[in-house]
């Protein structure tokens, strides 16, 4: 009698697998003389009342009959994260971990047991879906209780930090009330640059469009912030002011007109060297200026910095330090001809001046809570310097 999971329509497909070869080791004759179509019939008719040699035969033949991981997710009628999830219990039986290569990466994937994958029930099914969401709940009550513990330690690592900030500037306004509203909101000021720096990072790492944009709108809005607060600074006694003036300090815009680009492309092919359109363009630098329908413009300064440092010796052990963008700070900050140069060690990337912040600050320098001590830091700083 034919087995009562494998029907005989499964047979038939599976056994079609073997080659002619394996066809005729099972039935011991001339693979040369056999035709394949006829062997599976002939092996099929053994098999259907022999549930022994089903067996042997989807056991000696493991590999072979192996089936895919998409063939078992339809056979199985189960998502590809129940296969993956149930083969790393090891609920599937896998035989063997096949490769492929994809854009120069070895990538595996398994394969399993035919005719064990044959002996799964619905029921077995159903049966690990409710294990699976009773592990998703367990797993969700651990989350909540793990989150508690977190909450309560970063809102005592917070509280801690407050206690020690009042008692800072309890001490900043017994030596003067006046340079403790400067270190206010200097201090301030320095988080929400902070902040700032955090979201153009988000904005540069985004691979949603829409989010990269909403990063780089917040970004913004925070950096007015930073220069609305450096306009106020520009007001105190304690304030020293610098102008950082880098070697390449203007940016060029450089566009060719279709004669020019074509003069280039030959001496491009011309040169022994690769000539880039910067050296074509200190080649031909007075005929390019001279081009009605070339663009050639000079923003001088674009990468130089307006700097600004807050201290005072009264209360020597802190101090303060802001770069302004030129184009950004040309319009409230003293003329730059009029102020002495200063020099800055520079970093790479889009870290050269200031910082995002590091994961463990985050959790006492929340944004809210930077944005309200901001807020008032300006206030206090405004009874001080504004309001005379």
């Amino acid at each position: 009698m034919i087995s009562l999971v494998i029907q005989e329509n499964i047979l038939r497909n599976d056994i079609s697998l073997l080659t002619k070869e394996q066809l005729s080791t099972i039935l011991g004759n001339n693979p040369k003389k056999a035709k394949k179509e006829d062997a599976i019939e002939e092996l099929l008719q053994q098999m259907l009342d022999n549930e022994v040699l089903i067996k042997k035969i989807y056991n000696d033949f493991q590999s072979t009959l192996a089936m895919l991981p998409t063939q078992l997710e339809e056979y199985l009628n189960i998502t590809v994260n129940e296969r993956k999830r149930w083969t790393e219990n090891k609920k599937l039986p896998v035989i063997e971990q096949r490769s492929f290569k994809k854009w120069g990466k070895v990538n595996y994937y398994p394969v399993y047991n035919r005719y064990l994958v044959y002996q799964i029930t619905e029921e077995q099914i159903q049966n690990w879906r409710k294990e699976d969401e009773q592990v998703k709940t367990q797993n969700r009550l651990k989350g909540l209780e793990k989150a508690k513990e977190t909450k309560a330690i970063n809102d005592n690592i917070r509280e801690d930090f407050k206690k020690e900030w009042k008692s800072l500037i309890v001490k900043w306004k017994k030596v003067n009330p006046s340079i403790a509203a400067t270190y206010q909101l200097s201090y301030w000021c320095m988080w929400v640059s902070r902040w700032a720096k955090e979201y153009q990072l988000k904005a540069a790492n985004s691979i949603s469009v829409q989010k990269s944009k909403e990063y780089k709108q917040r970004s913004n809005e925070l950096y007015q912030l930073k220069n609305k607060a450096i306009k106020m600074l520009l007001l105190s006694p304690y304030k020293s002011i610098g102008f950082y003036q880098p070697k390449n300090n203007n940016k060029v815009n450089f566009h060719m007109c279709d004669c020019h680009y074509k003069l280039w492309v030959i001496e491009r092919e011309e040169s022994l060297d690769y000539l880039d359109k910067w050296e074509f363009l200190r080649l031909h630098q007075k005929e390019i200026k001279e081009c009605s329908k070339c663009i050639y413009e000079v923003n001088e300064d674009y990468y130089s910095l307006f700097y600004l440092a807050i201290e005072s010796n009264d209360i020597p052990d802190f101090r303060f330090s802001f770069h302004t963008p030129y184009t950004v700070g040309k319009d409230f900050f003293p003329n730059s001809k009029s102020l002495k140069k200063v020099e800055h060690q520079e970093q790479d990337g889009m870290f050269r001046f200031g910082r995002p912040l590091f994961d463990k600050e985050k959790i006492i320098y929340r944004e809210k809570d930077v944005l309200k001590c901001f807020e008032n830091a300006m206030n206090e700083f405004s009874l001080y310097f504004l309001n005379n």
